[in-house]
């Protein structure tokens, strides 16, 4: 809900490629990968077979628009009051409702 850290780095596609450069080393794929993204992850899967044609084998996308270069119009704009009172209370909420607790967290009983 926005309070990941900033990079230090411009947060752009470069930085995200990167991102996608150092997790498939980690993998050790050294042979080609099949690619899924979805909205942000589907340009970026689109853009890394764009540019490294021999490492990927396969790409699924699923909702990712078409990756322009321009920002869209409404990413300059602040959000209705109604919108950022309701993010804060969400925020503000996430530990007591988003989190299970107790001896049983992370459990499910068998059907």
């Amino acid at each position: 809900f926005g309070r990941s850290d900033k990079p230090r780095a411009s947060y752009d596609r470069d930085l995200h490629l990167a991102a996608v450069r150092g997790a498939l080393e980690r993998l050790g794929a050294d042979e080609p990968v099949a690619l899924v993204g979805h909205p942000l992850g589907g340009v970026l899967a689109a853009l890394w077979a764009a540019r490294h044609p021999a490492q990927v084998r396969a790409i699924a996308l699923a909702a990712a628009p078409f990756p322009s270069g321009a920002a869209p119009a409404w990413a300059g704009r602040r959000p209705p009051l109604p919108v950022r009172a309701l993010a804060r209370t969400a925020r503000l909420a996430w530990p007591f409702v988003g989190v299970p607790l107790g001896p049983s967290a992370g459990t499910r009983r068998a059907s």
